[in-house]
């Protein structure tokens, strides 16, 4: 059976007998009050408390982790035991109920001690022993009963047939009587009229009140809004289970107190899961409120940073404006003086070319001099 271990055919199988089974027992504690044992899995909770929504959610298959997925197996296989212990405790105390209506006395709801499977067996079927002694001990009742009523019956004819005879004796003195007393007036006392009062019989009171019938529709509306935010908040719903497991009386019958007492517990715990989960979201959205504002505060001091920094800008402008106007007037000045200087420095030029050309003139006067007294010095000589 190894090779089954952790294959989603039967995790999803023991998944699905875990939530039949918890239907079952939810119909039986509808009908029989809480049976409140300690869990066979989990020893330190009390069985009928256990939120199975968040364990099927927790233990489920897992695509690639083998490992997880024999390990739910296995805590699923836990809980179908659980479970099926559960529900002979709770058929357990649906007997113990029965029997305590027979007798007149009722049921404590304390939590039971811890058992063994094999004693909550045991004591199941001891509490279906006493109920099939109460049934044949009903039976002869009932028999004893009926035997007794017919004696009764018979009695009653002979009294019928005997009180006849006496009426059709007396049928001759009744009749003076009722002459005698047409002729004498009725008295003060007696009444003329006659009036019904109504009484509540055995069937008018097991009529369930108006003011039951409205309470009840009124918490089914509001299970149904709590309902509706748990699954809009997608958040795991034990009310939603309960309301299933009753579905089908709902309409026919009110709930009886025990249905109520339960229904009140699923929907506590749907309120705290709710409370909960809203309470983590005030958690999550209150630092997020607190940095919006910081946020906020921040934006308008940088508002206020580039206001100042506009202010700034368009007076640095303005500034280098006047400067820009500055530098075009200074360089236009340098550029008249660099074209009067460039004109002087031109004529300058067009001196020392006339200079050279003149003093050019004047070596070539003065070396052909020199050559001359040269070729004459050498002549002579």
């Amino acid at each position: 059976m190894t090779h089954l271990l952790g294959r989603q055919d039967c995790v999803d199988s023991l998944r699905k007998d875990v939530t039949d089974l918890q239907g079952t027992i939810l119909d039986v504690m509808s009908r029989a009050g809480l049976a409140r044992f300690p869990s066979w899995k989990f020893p330190d909770k009390v069985s009928c408390d256990l939120d199975l929504v968040t364990l099927l959610e927790h233990y489920d298959f897992v695509e690639g982790d083998e490992e997880f997925s024999q390990h739910s197996h296995i805590a699923l296989l836990e809980l179908v035991v659980d479970r099926l212990l559960l529900l002979l405790q709770s058929f357990t105390r649906y007997t113990d109920v029965l029997l305590a209506e027979a007798k007149g006395s009722s049921q404590s709801r304390v939590i039971g001690p811890s058992m063994s499977i094999g004693l909550v067996v045991k004591r199941y079927w001891n509490s279906l022993l006493k109920v099939g002694n109460l049934y044949q001990h009903t039976l002869r009742e009932v028999g004893r009963k009926s035997a007794d009523n017919e004696a009764s019956k018979l009695q009653m004819k002979a009294a019928e047939q005997e009180s006849l005879r006496d009426k059709a004796n007396s049928s001759t003195a009744s009749l003076i009587r009722a002459k005698d007393q047409t002729s004498t007036p009725v008295p003060d006392s007696c009444a003329r009229d006659s009036r019904t009062v109504g009484c509540q019989t055995l069937e008018s009171s097991l009529v369930p009140c108006d003011a039951c019938a409205r309470s009840q529709a009124s918490l089914k509306e509001i299970s149904n809004t709590i309902i509706n935010i748990c699954q809009s908040q997608n958040l795991p719903s034990s009310l939603c289970r309960f309301r299933e497991a009753v579905q089908g009386t709902l309409g026919e019958k009110p709930l009886s107190s025990t249905d109520m007492a339960y229904w009140a517990s699923e929907q506590s715990k749907d309120l705290a899961r709710i409370n909960k989960h809203f309470g983590d979201l005030l958690n999550l959205v209150s630092p997020l409120k607190e940095s919006l504002a910081a946020s906020e505060k921040q934006q308008v001091e940088l508002k206020q940073s580039v206001e100042s920094f506009k202010g700034i800008l368009h007076k640095e402008k303005g500034e280098h404006q006047i400067r820009i106007q500055e530098f075009q007037s200074r360089m236009e000045e340098i550029s008249m003086k660099n074209e009067w200087a460039v004109k002087k420095l031109e004529g300058e030029r067009e001196e020392l070319r006339k200079g050279k050309r003149d003093q050019g003139d004047r070596l070539g006067i003065f070396c052909l001099s020199f050559n001359y007294y040269y070729y004459y010095y050498y002549l002579f000589i």
